[in-house]
């Protein structure tokens, strides 16, 4: 249900938190290692089709948390035909892709937009709106795209927002919950710590979140906490 084209560092292990917080049975792939409803299965890098399957197939699970990367669906493809939610902070490292014949930005983008591609019309896409290289994500999504932005003037999210979208931006060191949603639910502004050294992360987390249905209260409370 979760893939990102450049997981930031622990960004898996935060969400997979937060959602078995909200009862959810998760199994996390990730470059830090297969982890099954809060028990290590192995510690070795395991963002890859086995590890990802191996989360599908196991009936004491309800929810795959998965990195993927470009040299992961050039060499293998992906476990999961769809997915619930996206998240797209950047399209990654070009480094090793030359294997596959992925020389330029343009095959790059054509290889990771496979995570828009495969969300559901039901589902989510978070996407980094500060990245150019990322724009064209939005016409590729069958569900709705929340954009986010370490700038609360970022144009592509003002034109977003007045046609009715989802966003969360960084104001004045506060995560803010931009729409008509943001407003209908009351999402009060997160305030982030003076030492927070990525809010890309939160940002990301924080749509992820939103998109996810976990209650604002919880989703505040579990930011604060870490950011």
């Amino acid at each position: 249900m979760w893939a990102s084209g450049n997981e930031i560092n622990g960004f898996g292990p935060e969400l997979t938190e937060i959602l078995q917080d909200q009862g959810h049975r998760v199994g996390l792939a990730c470059d830090q290692g297969l982890v099954m409803n809060g028990r290590t299965i192995n510690k070795a890098p395991s963002a890859n089709w086995q590890s990802g399957r191996n989360c599908l197939i196991n009936k004491n699970l309800d929810t795959l948390v998965m990195q993927v990367k470009a040299s992961t669906i050039l060499s293998e493809g992906l476990p999961f035909d769809r997915s619930s939610l996206a998240i797209i902070t950047s399209l990654g490292s070009m480094d090793g892709l030359d294997e596959w014949d992925i020389l330029t930005k343009e095959q790059h983008f054509s290889v990771m937009r496979t995570v828009i591609d495969l969300v559901l019309g039901s589902g989510y896409a978070v996407v980094n709106a500060d990245e150019v290289s990322l724009l064209p994500l939005k016409e590729l999504c069958d569900g709705k795209v929340i954009w986010i932005s370490a700038t609360p003037d970022n144009p592509v999210v003002d034109e977003h927002v007045k046609n009715g979208g989802m966003a969360v931006v960084n104001a004045q060191g506060e995560l803010r919950f931009l729409g008509n949603r943001a407003e209908q639910e009351n999402r009060l502004p997160i305030p982030l710590k003076e030492s927070a050294t990525n809010p890309t992360k939160a940002l990301a987390l924080a749509a992820a979140g939103w998109a996810m249905d976990v209650p604002h209260n919880l989703l505040r409370a579990d930011i604060r906490q870490r950011y």
